[in-house]
């Protein structure tokens, strides 16, 4: 497994202390899989395994690497359920195929007084709404299809991150833990407003989207802004 991803958050600041401890404590991730992630790191791939064996996995990871909250993506968990997954975490997600697709979100156990609403909008999108000192946070977790698929289920995917996004106010803010199968590129020259110099790759028509979705939504691609850096076993 690699944590990996594309963070997108909100291009205007917020001055609430807890609020900016959850923030800088939420990752993604991608079970299994290979893709570059929001802060460094390289951990061991994934096998697939029972779901109480990879949730425990998770769990450890997240504790040793002190993550609060964490989206993730290609669980392969069939399901809509929610449930501990020890170490003090606990496990959103949905899921139609234990083959294939899957998105999740697991935050610590004592965030769950924090959490008001659920959303599982399909096994590519889904998004918690959790309230933090009065100000409203909605994590969302997306799995966009790969190059390959075909380009009806590819609208379908960005059809409903869009339904999600417009359900949300705008006085709430939004975090979107994503991995989008694509490459936004390096550099940032026009795009200065939503990302960083340091994507990778060229840009290809995914990253585009993703890099139109920010300029759509005012959200920033947040993993862009700096370099990556060593990997943590």
């Amino acid at each position: 497994m690699e944590l990996g991803g594309v963070i997108l958050e909100e291009t205007t600041p917020i001055r609430t202390e807890m609020f900016h401890h959850v923030i800088k404590r939420l990752l993604c991730v991608k079970i299994p899989g290979d893709q570059q992630f929001l802060k460094s790191s390289n951990l061991p791939t994934w096998h697939q395994q029972p779901c109480q064996g990879k949730g425990r996995e998770l769990a450890d990871v997240m504790e040793r690497r002190k993550v609060d909250i964490l989206c993730v993506q290609e669980t392969r968990w069939k399901g809509s359920k929610a449930r501990s997954i020890g170490a003090g975490f606990k496990l959103f997600y949905y899921g139609v195929d234990s083959k294939r697709n899957g998105v999740g979100v697991v935050l610590k156990e004592e965030f769950g007084r924090n959490v008001l609403e659920v959303k599982r909008v399909s096994d590519r999108v889904m998004s918690l709404k959790l309230e933090f000192e009065g100000v409203m946070l909605n994590v969302v977790s997306g799995y966009a299809p790969q190059v390959g698929c075909e380009l009806e289920e590819k609208e379908k995917f960005w059809s409903e991150l869009d339904e999600v996004m417009e359900s949300i106010s705008t006085v709430e803010r939004v975090v979107i833990g994503a991995d989008f199968n694509g490459h936004v590129g390096e550099g940032n020259t026009g795009d200065e407003e939503v990302m960083g110099k340091f994507g990778v790759k060229e840009r290809n028509l995914e990253g585009q989207m993703v890099v139109d979705f920010a300029k759509r939504m005012d959200k920033a691609v947040v993993n862009t802004y700096f370099r990556r850096g060593r990997s943590i076993e």
